[in-house]
């Protein structure tokens, strides 16, 4: 799930090479799909992408943009509109280079090397969470209720509820019943330990989060 702050949550940033790849598609494809009357569902699409081997958390490395069939003669037009894109920002990327089909004449990606981004520290603190992870941490453990789909909260009551969870809370948490005939009911409950420190590293990513949004002035924090 994603973590957002509630008042610009659209705002695109471009710190991190998987936020620069959003940037990329609203900044540079999008506006050519309209140009040329194509829609498409972001939902079953990514034409931008960290490349293999490159940390999608790192402000600079490769992207890999797998360009639109219907747009293989106009390469070079979305060359121009990526490094226009790019430009806005002030970052600078190498020369693409291309990767073709077997056919040898059709574009399968074109490798763009992110060389220069100074948007490093622009960007909020990155929070990692699954769908399964965000509502055990967030429901289960924080106490906060999921409404039409979204998780929302003042940014300063995400914080006190954060700080103030116990180990005792997280070991409940991270708990599963288990068969045991020697146990009242033949049931005891065990904390798992990989589920633990996934609560402990989510509960300090939003810790980290929540943080930033209150140094940036943003009152409320948007889970969904």
């Amino acid at each position: 799930m994603k973590v957002t702050v509630a008042d610009d949550a659209d705002k695109l940033y471009v710190h991190q090479l998987f936020a620069l790849c959003d940037y990329l598609t609203v900044r540079a494809l999008n506006p050519f799909f309209a140009r040329h009357g194509v829609t498409w569902d972001e939902q079953f699409a990514e034409f931008f992408v960290p490349a293999p081997g490159s940390n999608p958390y790192d402000p600079t490395g490769v992207i890999h943009f797998f360009p639109p069939a219907m747009f293989a003669g106009q390469l070079g037009e979305l060359e121009n509109a990526i490094r226009e894109a790019l430009k806005e920002v002030r970052i600078i990327a190498g020369p693409f280079e291309p990767e073709h089909f077997p056919d040898g004449r059709t574009v399968k990606l074109m490798r763009i090397p992110i060389l220069t981004n100074p948007n490093a520290n622009s960007g909020p603190p990155e929070v990692v969470m699954s769908d399964i992870a965000a509502h055990l941490v967030l429901r289960d453990v924080l106490g906060f209720t999921k409404c039409k789909g979204i998780y929302e909260m003042d940014t300063e009551e995400l914080l006190r509820r954060v700080e103030s969870v116990t180990e005792e809370k997280v070991l409940q948490c991270a708990s599963s019943p288990l068969r045991d005939p020697n146990a009242p009911r033949g049931v005891r409950r065990m904390a798992s330990p990989v589920v633990a420190s996934m609560i402990h590293r989510c509960l300090g990513e939003l810790r980290n989060f929540a943080n930033w949004a209150l140094a940036h002035h943003h009152p409320r924090v948007r889970v969904s």
